[in-house]
Formats: structure tokens, sequence, C-alpha cells
């Protein structure tokens, strides 16, 4: 089901080193602002790892990673449902109250459709004071307690954080192929993680469609990401591994592969700068504690692996706001890329990956872990770019009607009806089956996307 977008964009600003902050509201109903206290904003925002368990980015001692996207569930990230609910119920009630909460109701009443969707997209100030404390809450916990909803893992209300860079927002219109670069990084040193299993549910999402391009770095290394990425021009990045985050810089880092297999950290910045030139659409850092930032006392807040990354340009990236277990991290990645192959926009696509942790774990917070950064307006970030007309964002979509590239050797159109839409006619011995027999098709048009749209 196609999904249409508004969004309900929500600024928030704290305005001192404690709880209070200013939130204010743009909707589809109005604007609004509110000043609130926001629970759990005056608390120290300190790693979730056991002690000694956040390695600094640099001199990591072998011991230190072992905590982190273990293959064993740690009982500090399985924390029962309850406290994640009321924490969420406690969000929830202290944003959306008052004039702002009055504005959400209306715009939720204003989307009557199943088709039609809210988008909760957070943003967020680093040039404030005290950015990084706003930034740091668990934001897709956010959870209605008169309807029993977890906004997170809505399709239909995907939250989203918006980091405001002095960077364009926009992309280009894409062009197939895909291609996809997986890094898979798991040293000498460091817990052992099922990259390779990990590797195979990404392969097999993408596995029927011919337009697709998927390259492995079976051992992760600078030269060799150097190599790649100076190479080919990914659509892609996907690292796949451990992280590490120092609480005393508010530095993060991924943990690549030394000559002696050892752990070899890489800054958030180094990695950004790499990309330049050839940045990729999406990036996902599968591992632990790579959406966290800091700031104050003289901590960078783009010091952090995901703002780094927003920063140096990437339009979407998906990274892990605390640890994660190896096998949480499989399923969420194995969700993500079943559903872009599908075309939905990389929001929806989180949203449903982070509610096939839910169903999998409903005792455990952990689907919350997964955080979406998104500069790109409307989260279509593998379609082509057709105006819509109305403002809104469609969160899936198909063929021609959204301008991809359809490979058509060998492909059949199982329904009449769409081959008599686009001109095509039907073999009367085999009624409601035709086959394209050429090379590539594309609606060079718009009067093709008009027939199917209308339809």
């Amino acid at each position: 089901m196609e999904v249409v977008y508004q969004d309900f964009s929500l600024w928030i600003e704290a305005l001192d080193a404690g709880s209070l902050v200013r939130i204010q509201a743009r909707s589809p109903a109005g604007e609004a602002w509110e000043e609130v206290q926001l629970p759990g904003l005056a608390e120290p925002q300190e790693s979730r790892c056991a002690p000694g368990a956040t390695p600094p980015v640099t001199g990591v001692p072998p011991a230190a990673v072992a905590p982190q996207r273990d293959l064993a569930v740690e009982a500090a990230v399985r924390a029962p449902d309850h406290d994640a609910r009321c924490r969420g119920d406690a969000l929830f009630r202290a944003v959306f109250s008052g004039r702002v909460g009055r504005l959400f109701a209306s715009s939720c009443g204003t989307l009557p459709d199943p088709r039609r969707g809210l988008r909760i997209k957070l943003h967020f100030d680093p040039t404030k004071p005290f950015a990084a404390a706003p930034c740091s809450l668990p934001w897709e916990l956010l959870y209605d307690a008169a309807t029993k909803d977890y906004l997170g893992i809505n399709p239909l209300t995907p939250v989203v954080r918006y980091i405001e860079v002095p960077r364009a927002g926009e992309v280009a219109p894409f062009q197939p192929p895909l291609h996809i670069l997986l890094m898979a990084s798991n040293p000498a040193t460091s817990t052992p993680l099922d990259l390779q299993r990990e590797r195979r549910l990404i392969e097999q999402a993408w596995a029927q469609d011919p337009e697709v391009l998927v390259r492995v770095l079976e051992r992760s290394d600078r030269e060799r990401l150097q190599d790649e990425v100076s190479g080919v021009a990914f659509d892609v990045l996907h690292f796949m591994g451990h992280a590490g985050f120092d609480d005393a810089s508010g530095a993060g880092a991924l943990l690549l592969e030394g000559p002696l297999g050892q752990s070899e950290p890489m800054p958030g910045e180094v990695l950004a700068n790499l990309l330049k030139g050839r940045l990729p659409r999406l990036v996902v850092l599968n591992a632990c504690s790579s959406a966290r930032a800091l700031s104050g006392a003289g901590r960078d807040f783009f010091a952090g692996l995901a703002a780094a990354l927003v920063m140096g340009g990437v339009p979407a990236v998906v990274a892990m706001r605390s640890p994660i277990s190896d096998l949480a991290a499989i399923r969420f990645s194995r969700v993500l890329y079943r559903q872009l192959a599908r075309g939905q926009a990389v929001d929806a696509a989180v949203a449903e990956g982070r509610r096939a942790l839910y169903g999998e774990a409903p005792g455990s917070p952990e689907w919350a872990t997964p955080v979406l950064f998104m500069r790109v307006p409307d989260g279509r970030l593998f379609m082509g770019g057709r105006d819509h007309g109305d403002g809104a964002s469609r969160g899936a979509g198909h063929g021609v009607a959204d301008g991809v590239f359809i490979k058509a050797r060998n492909v059949e159109l199982k329904n009449s009806a769409i081959a008599n839409q686009i001109g095509l006619s039907v073999d009367a011995a085999s009624p409601g089956s035709i086959q394209i027999d050429s090379d590539t098709f594309r609606a060079e048009g718009s009067s093709i996307a008009n027939k199917q749209t209308s339809s």
C-alpha cells in the first residue's frame, strides 16, 4: 500500500542545563509552541554499556569491546517493557500537551484515510548550547496511552530526527543500478559476531532485482575502504560490526580491522571526509551507540558517528542509539532492506524494522534502539524524482509511476489491465500474461505514469 505523508515538525530547544525546553510545532493543521519540562533531560547522559564497556576512540583495550553488540542478550539492554512504556508515555505527555497536543490531535484528524500518514520530524539545532541533551532522549519510544500506540513502530507515524546543518536536503533522481557496499568488521580482539548471516539476509532481500549490485568487504580496514569509495560511487554503505564511544570527548568511531587483526578505530569525521565527493544516499551503522552525540564542556556535537555523517552531507543515516544485541541487529537489517527493496521510503522501512524487533521480543525496549537521521524531505532515496503536486511525500511506490527504470528482460506482467494501461497487447494464447523481451524498459513521459496513478 502506498502511503502519502505529511510532516508534523517539532523544533526542540533546551533552554538551560536542566529539563526546560521550548517546543515549536508546524503541522498540516497550523503552528503552535509550548515551554515544557522534559523527563530525563537533566539526568547525566552516561553510556548505557556496562562499566568499562565503552572503548575510547584511541587505544581500544580488547576486553572493553566485548559487551557491545554481543551474541548474548545483555540484561541491561533487555529491560522490562513496562519501563520503556512509562518513559515513552512521559515523553509523549510532556511534548504533546497544551497547544502542541491539540495541534497533533487536529493533524491526526485530517488523515482519515489509512493511506495517509503523519511523519513525526524532530528538529535539533546543534549550534544551541544544550543541543545534545534533547537529542539523546529515546524519542522512538513515544507512546500515546490513549490509543496504546508506539509512534516509532507505526509506519503511519514514523519518527525521524533532523539535524540542522548547512547542507542541501534534496537528492538527485535515482539512476540504477543500485550499488550497495557491505563493510564487515570483526577484529580478532573483539567479540565474534554473526556477520555472515547478516550479509546473506541483505543479499537475499535484493536477490530478485537485477538492478542491484552488492559488494562485500570481507575484511574492512582503512586501505580497503579508501580503495572502494574512491572507485564506484555507492548508493548505500552498510557497516556491520563494533563501534566505540568516548564519554569524555563525545567522539565515536567504527572499529575496523588493523594489520594484525586488532581493532583500529575510524572516527566519524574521518569516515565522513573519505566519503565526500561520492556520498551514499544512505549509510547504515549497525553497531552499538553509533547514534550518540554529546555537547558542551568542550565537546563537539559532530564528533559522534551519525552526526559527523549528517554534517558531511549524507541524506539519511540509520544508527544505534545504545548497545544492541547481535540477534536484534541482524533482524532489523533483514527487515529494513526487505522493505526498501519493496519500494518503501526509508523512514517507513525503519519503522517496519523496529516493529519486527518489537514483535520478536515485545518485553524488550531494544526495538527503539535504531535511529533514523533523515534530511531528504520525503524519504524516497531510490525513486525517480516526481512531483506529487500536493506538497506531501509518498512512502512507497513501484514501477513507472515513480520514473524508476524497470529491467524488463524476461519480465512478466501478470495483470492484463496493467498491460492495457501501458499500451501493450496481451497474448491471446495466454490471457492476463505478457512477456517483454527487451533489454530495458523505461517510462520516458508522464502519460504512462498518469495512467497508472489515475487507475
